[in-house]
């Protein structure tokens, strides 16, 4: 986001950009916390419009790449005319290497468009152990699906939380997982209801991230239609101070 100043140049007061407020990023807010970073502006792999990889630009390597049947398609005007990522197909998916969170806690977010219609428990963005259901085992965590016919859930150890938004909304969408286990969702920067669960072992377990089609999530099918701008996550809950700065980047950025 860029603060102007006035500069008076001959007589003439010009406007320029401040460094200190362009500087704003992720990386910025969470420092060595940023565990991963996906931005349409950058890192996309893609030809013809078919994605095959997305690069983290947190700087961990958590790399994704094609994994699924077919391909997420790329447009330059995506998701409100900027760069976007849609899941084409139900069975779209790209997916990380194996690498271990090394937090109990976590905090997650993505800039989307939702589709023209949800299907309940379509997924969006998982992270768990390739043998393991994303949604009941203790060290996994299901931490974004589609819920009912209008809004988003996530789920860790069968214990679910959500909130409603419309079809074709350009939404920022977030979860906060404590260590102890509470679950709490936010849209547009906004908390809903949290919901108590059950401490989990996130931390002491290797997993991996599926965006889209999970095999190992009940073989649970990609939300088809689903307009990805922006995912971060890091291994910490974010405090206020930290989801204001965070929810005002994205606003700035993507005209929201």
């Amino acid at each position: 986001m860029f603060v102007r100043t006035p500069r008076v140049i001959g007589g003439m007061s010009l406007k320029v950009p401040s460094p200190i407020s362009a500087a704003v990023s992720p990386a910025s807010i969470f420092g060595a916390n940023l565990v991963a970073w996906y931005n349409a502006n950058n890192g996309v792999s893609q030809s013809s419009g078919n994605v095959s990889a997305w690069t983290d630009q947190s700087g961990n390597g958590h790399n994704l790449s094609n994994t699924g049947t077919g391909n997420m398609t790329f447009s330059a005007t995506g998701f409100n005319s900027q760069p976007g990522i849609t899941i084409a197909a139900t069975g779209n998916s790209l997916t990380s290497p194996q690498f271990n969170i090394n937090t109990p806690a976590l905090s997650a977010f993505m800039v989307v468009e939702t589709p023209g219609s949800f299907v309940g428990d379509a997924r969006w963005l998982s992270y768990q152990n390739s043998g393991e259901n994303d949604f009941s085992a203790t060290d996994a965590i299901l931490l974004f699906a589609s819920f009912g016919t209008g809004g988003f859930e996530s789920i860790q150890d069968s214990v679910t939380v959500n909130d409603a938004i419309a079809v074709s909304t350009n939404a920022r969408c977030a979860l906060t997982y404590s260590s102890g286990g509470m679950l709490t969702p936010y849209l547009n920067n906004v908390a809903g209801a949290p919901q108590a669960g059950v401490a989990n072992t996130i931390g002491s377990a290797t997993g991996l991230f599926y965006l889209g089609f999970n095999p190992t999530g009940g073989g649970s099918n990609a939300q088809a239609g689903l307009v990805i701008a922006e995912i971060v996550i890091a291994n910490i809950v974010a405090n206020s101070t930290q989801l204001t700065a965070l929810d005002n980047y994205f606003r700035s950025k993507w005209g929201l």
